[in-house]
């Protein structure tokens, strides 16, 4: 065989796989790549409406929680409450405050001389309080003559700090 046919096969060849690839692979790996990103970005989009939605209820039952770490805060509202309930406040000792996974809980023994109606107004105050709190224990014991009872409880809040996300997504707004 003449060198010239084989160098005109070869190019021709070449030329043909080269042809091919440009024509036709290169432009189906491109379509591929496109489609490929084109679903990470659906992916991403619904991600990121999913975590705004995480976020709002987070933001939403943050509200439930006591505003502090401090049991200050719970023995002021078990006081305020006691009052307005018609009870009797005979001690009130807080616990220490105990946190696990973020959330710590505020907790204080309460002792109290009420009528049993005062003492289930209490409760109701306690268990419709406009932030979670919890009855954790309940003791309740006849005092002879007067009406009375004396009501040993353990009432519990809980708190958690504010996430520090920035609210604000990479790449845009929600």
């Amino acid at each position: 065989m003449k060198p010239a046919l084989l160098s005109g096969i070869i190019v021709l060849a070449l030329g043909g796989g080269v042809g091919y690839y440009v024509g036709d692979v290169r432009p189906r790996n491109a379509v591929e790549h496109l489609q490929r990103q084109r679903k990470e970005v659906v992916q991403e989009q619904q991600l990121r409406i999913h975590v705004a939605s995480l976020l709002e209820s987070l933001d939403s039952a943050q509200r439930f929680l006591a505003p502090t770490r401090e049991a200050d805060w719970l023995l002021q509202e078990v006081g305020r409450l006691a009052q307005e309930s018609g009870v009797t406040i005979v001690s009130i000792t807080p616990h220490a405050p105990k946190t696990a996974n973020e959330l710590t809980t505020l907790s204080v023994s309460v002792q109290l001389a009420a009528g049993y109606h005062q003492l289930g107004h209490f409760l109701s105050r306690i268990e419709s309080y406009e932030r979670l709190l919890q009855v954790d224990e309940l003791n309740v014991t006849a005092q002879a003559g007067d009406g009375k009872a004396q009501a040993r409880l353990i009432i519990s809040a809980f708190n958690a700090p504010p996430l520090p996300v920035d609210r604000q997504p990479a790449g845009g707004s929600t």
